[in-house]
C-alpha cells in the first residue's frame, strides 16, 4: 500500500494493456485531484479537447525536449495546467 500519492503522473496514451484515456478515467475516479500529463504521437484537436474535457493536465508530443517535461511538470504542480502549442489550438477550436 502506498502511503504518499505522487502530484503528478506521466501516462502514455498507447499502454499495452491499459490506454492512457481508461487510465486517466480510473486516476480521477480513485484519485480526482491527481494530476495527469499524457504524452502521445498523437495531435488532433478533438483528441486533444476530449483529453482535456477528461482532467488532463497537460498534453505532450513523444518527442519533446527533456526540459519541456520538467516545465510541464512544474506547471502543472503550481498552476494545474500546462499550455503548449496542442492544447492551446484544441482549446481555440473547441472554443470556435
Amino acid at each position: 500500500m502506498i502511503d504518499t500519492l505522487p502530484d503528478v503522473v506521466l501516462l502514455d496514451l498507447s499502454m499495452p494493456e491499459l490506454n492512457g484515456v481508461e487510465t486517466t478515467k480510473l486516476i480521477h475516479k480513485n484519485n480526482p485531484l491527481l494530476k495527469i500529463i499524457i504524452l502521445s504521437v498523437y495531435g488532433e484537436d478533438r483528441f486533444v479537447t476530449h483529453l482535456m474535457d477528461l482532467g488532463v493536465n497537460a498534453y505532450l508530443f513523444k518527442n519533446v525536449e527533456p526540459l519541456d517535461v520538467e516545465r510541464a511538470v512544474r506547471a502543472v504542480v503550481e498552476t494545474d495546467f500546462y499550455f503548449n502549442k496542442a492544447f492551446l489550438s484544441a482549446l481555440k477550436t473547441g472554443c470556435s
